[in-house]
């Protein structure tokens, strides 16, 4: 095992970790979100549908691979959290992954 305060430092860096990776997170999802908001509320008003435009299916796609990318990065983030902690059973490590 681990010693208590070694434990409580791995779990400090850790959760600084994750929250600064969810913190990156919703700059990479940001786009997304202002891009759906506008598709939203302007729709054809413009003269032009988002499933037809190719400027708006390109866009849909990109901002789609970038949350994608995000999520990728969050949980490769809470993985790596999990086993730097450094539980003794693997049932905890499990517990704790599928609440974060």
């Amino acid at each position: 095992g681990v010693e208590a305060s070694e434990k409580c430092r791995r779990a400090g860096v850790a959760f600084l970790v994750v929250v600064g990776t969810l913190c990156l997170w919703f700059l990479i999802y940001y786009p997304y979100a202002v891009y759906s908001m506008y598709v939203a509320r302007a729709g054809d008003r413009d003269g032009w549908s988002s499933e037809t435009s190719s400027l708006h299916a390109g866009m849909g796609q990109l901002t789609g691979a970038m949350v994608a990318l995000g999520n990728c990065l969050l949980s490769m983030v809470i993985e790596w959290s999990c086993r730097y902690f450094g539980f003794r059973y693997k049932r905890r490590e499990d517990v704790v992954r599928y609440v974060l």
